[in-house]
């Protein structure tokens, strides 16, 4: 008897996260030729340790992060992931606008792009005019520090901006280089009741 009534209140939490950026998810194989791959590599940040393949993360409290990703649905719009907990999806021209076509859903998208800290070099844009609540440096440890961190999701799903807010300082601590951002757009986001 004690032995369910441990597992009942140690019951894991799922989570769910949309991945919008290849840059997160594309295999080697992906590329066309291993010249592209290089430039990938070398001036747009692509790490080929990466997420691909990867369906779920464990958090430290053992709960499970499900990632949506077009690996694993290929025909998935934005518009159909506006109930999952956290969006990571990229900057360039047609991934931001979809961004912005779903400004007022309440989803709090994390910007995962070279242009981290300012505004698209494709567009103009900066990130929360775009409707991105968070804005991540391009690195994998990065983006998956995000997606497990208990205190963080746990605040997420809260959607008290004090604690998502604190829970994001505290993962910051010795990133004094390349902290994850939070903008004003989070505060927007946030108003939509979930």
């Amino acid at each position: 008897m004690t032995e369910n009534k441990i597992k009942t209140n140690q019951e894991e939490r799922q989570y769910k996260v949309f991945i919008g950026t290849s840059y997160l998810t594309d295999s080697v194989a992906d590329f066309e030729s291993p010249e592209d791959l290089f430039k990938q590599s070398l001036l747009y940040g692509y790490d080929i340790n990466n997420l691909h393949g990867i369906k779920f993360l464990n958090t430290p409290k053992k709960n499970i992060v499900r990632l949506i990703t077009r690996e694993n649905n290929p025909d998935i719009r934005i518009n159909e992931v506006i109930d999952n907990d956290l969006a990571i999806v990229g900057s360039t021209e047609g991934p931001e606008e979809k961004v912005r076509s779903i400004m007022g859903s309440g989803l709090v998208v994390a910007r995962y792009s070279i242009f981290y800290g300012g505004p698209s070099g494709y567009t103009s844009n900066s990130p929360e005019s775009s409707g991105y609540s968070l804005d991540l440096p391009k690195v994998v440890g990065c983006a998956v520090q995000l997606m497990t961190n208990d205190n963080f999701l746990e605040a997420l799903v809260s959607r008290e901006e004090a604690r998502i807010r604190n829970a994001i300082e505290e993962l910051n601590k010795g990133k004094e280089s390349a902290p994850i951002r939070v903008t004003p757009y989070l505060s927007e986001a946030l108003k939509v009741r979930r």
